[in-house]
Order: structure tokens, then C-alpha cells, then sequence
């Protein structure tokens, strides 16, 4: 009987227009004699609606797909073209009291305040910023997570798939990097469930490199490749450390500080930034593609459809 069902309900999604009458000449058996012209047409069209529905239902059931068509009279074409237009997205995430929020103020030279878009989920906070050599981003503040309570776990799983580019704010002077672990495999893991994406360039950005020891030293600029102080070695050494725990070139590891008056090395992200544009571009073309094909797929059912009604009330009118 289950199979059945699932086969009845297959068999609408990939071919409505064959099996959607079919669906109600069974619903139209031994009813059509008990009701006048005038309540049957009625009838019919209520039946119709609601067995739409049921199908949708039982199909999309308990998944997060959002669905908004314009009626045009032409679906536009997803070109290349189409896809550069769309702003890059960018995620900030860490553990709590890491410096998200300082990171994002101090990448607010050129940033506006907090655009109405509409977020991945309303845990994320979105701005938008306007860059000379990467054009257009979005930049989502999510907030703190630690290793009871993470946003992106009590969200749809899409959240983790929507970016092109993720920032993990990492405290150098904290030695717990549980939470952080859990993050990047729940990404990881989010890339190995859809292999048609590319997963996103990741830069971990470490900050409070002024609170490690000496402590009362800060005298910048630091050469943590080849450390000539204990407070250049201590950089070094809590980069390699970060590094190695979330399995993150150490190319791609950045110390700054944040501190107001003593901020240090932050154009070092925009650095980073443009140097690996290339594979951002690439990771948000894909996204896009996906997106957009997503969205072709859903009109394209829901024409399908549409017409597969209106098929079925033309042949019933005639018989």
C-alpha cells in the first residue's frame, strides 16, 4: 500500500500531466451521477484544488523551500551575466566573545547599515558593503555559538549553504576550540551532502593577538614567519595552533587586533580577500547556478501543473 502511494506521488511530480487525471477520474468514479451540472463543475474545481494540495503537501512536507513566482509572461534566462549582478555573500561566525561585532565595525568603512534583505535565517544580521575590487557583498553577523548552543543547528540546513565566503572569528587567548570544530564539520559535512556546490574559501581570522604573552608587550608590526620576540612566537604559535585544530591552511589564518586606538593588520583581510577572489567567484557562481535552477524547477512544476488542470477540466467538460 505504501508503495503505492509513493509511486502515485512520484509519478505526479515527474509527470503531472499524465497521471494527475488519472488521479481524478478515481476521485470523479460514482460521484459525478449525484450532482447536477451547476454543483458538479464546483465540486470538480474544489476537488481539484484540494488534491493539488494534498500532493504538495505530502511531497514538500517538513522541507524549507521557499517558494515566490512573479507572474511574468517569460520566465527570465539565468545567464552569466545574470549571475555577477547577485552580491557576494559573506558569513562571520565564531564563539562567543571572539570580536564578530568589533570585526564587522572595523570593516565598516565602507559599510552601510543593516539592509533589509531577506536573511538565510533570522539569526544572521545582514549589511551591505561595497568593496573597489571584489563589487558588491552582503555581510551576515551570526551570533556567538559554543559547544551547547549553536544558531546554525536550530535553523534550516540551508543557512550553512548560502555563502560564498566564511570569516571564523577565532580568540587567540582562548584555548577551547570545541565549537569552532563543531562549526567547520557541520560545513564540511553540509558540502558532502551536496557535491554539486563548491565548498567555500574559509579564512579564520584571529583576533586578541594583544592579550597573549608577554602580555604588557605590543609594539607591532610582528614577523610571525620567522619570530624574532617571545610576542611574535606566541602569534606564531597560536596561528599553528588554530591551524592545525580546524584543519585551515595556515596561509589562510590572519592575527589583527581590534582593540580601539591599537587595531593592527585588519587591510591584511582585504589582502587575503582579493587574493582568493577567484575561488569566491567560483563558489558563488555555482551557488547562484544552483539556486536558479532550483527556482526554474519549481515553475516549471507549477506550470505543469497549472496546465494539467486545466487539461483535466477540458477533457471532463467534453465527456
Amino acid at each position: 500500500e505504501s508503495g503505492h502511494f509513493l509511486f502515485r506521488m512520484g509519478s505526479l511530480l515527474f509527470s503531472p500531466v499524465s497521471s494527475l487525471p488519472r488521479e481524478l477520474k478515481q476521485f470523479f468514479i460514482g460521484k459525478a451521477a449525484a450532482y447536477p451540472i451547476g454543483s458538479f463543475e464546483r465540486w470538480l474545481l474544489q476537488t481539484l484544488v484540494k488534491t493539488i494540495a494534498y500532493y504538495a503537501i505530502e511531497l514538500y512536507g517538513g522541507q524549507s523551500v521557499p517558494l515566490r513566482i512573479t507572474e511574468t509572461k517569460q520566465e527570465p534566462e539565468l545567464t552569466n551575466s545574470t549571475l555577477s549582478k547577485q552580491p557576494l555573500r559573506v558569513l562571520i561566525a565564531g564563539q562567543l566573545k571572539s570580536g564578530k561585532s568589533s570585526l564587522v565595525n572595523a570593516l565598516s568603512a565602507k559599510l552601510i547599515a543593516p539592509v533589509d534583505v531577506l536573511p538565510l535565517t533570522g539569526a544572521l544580521t545582514p549589511y551591505k558593503l561595497n568593496h573597489d575590487h571584489l563589487g558588491e557583498m552582503l555581510i551576515y553577523d551570526s551570533p556567538g555559538y559554543d559547544n551547547e548552543n549553536a544558531w546554525y543547528e536550530s535553523e534550516s540546513d540551508q543557512n550553512l549553504g548560502g555563502f560564498d565566503l566564511i570569516l571564523v572569528v577565532c580568540a587567540a587567548n582562548q584555548a577551547a576550540r570545541e565549537a569552532d570544530v563543531k562549526f567547520m564539520t557541520a560545513l564540511r559535512a553540509w558540502f558532502d551532502q551536496h557535491l554539486k556546490r563548491r565548498f567555500p574559501p574559509v579564512l579564520a581570522v584571529v583576533t586578541h593577538i594583544d592579550q597573549l604573552r608577554p602580555i604588557r608587550e605590543w609594539d607591532p608590526p610582528y614577523d610571525i614567519h620567522s619570530p624574532q620576540n617571545a610576542k611574535a612566537q606566541a602569534i606564531r604559535e597560536a596561528l599553528d595552533y588554530i591551524s592545525s585544530t580546524l584543519d585551515i591552511p595556515a596561509n589562510d589564518c590572519i592575527p589583527i587586533n581590534l582593540k580601539p586606538k591599537y587595531e593592527y593588520n585588519i587591510d591584511a583581510i582585504w589582502s587575503a580577500l582579493v587574493e582568493i577572489q577567484p575561488a569566491i567567484h567560483r563558489a558563488h557562481h555555482l551557488r547562484r547556478l544552483t539556486e536558479g535552477k532550483q527556482r526554474e524547477k519549481w515553475a516549471l512544476i507549477r506550470k505543469q501543473l497549472e496546465h494539467a488542470g486545466r487539461f483535466a477540466v477540458d477533457q471532463i467538460k467534453k465527456s
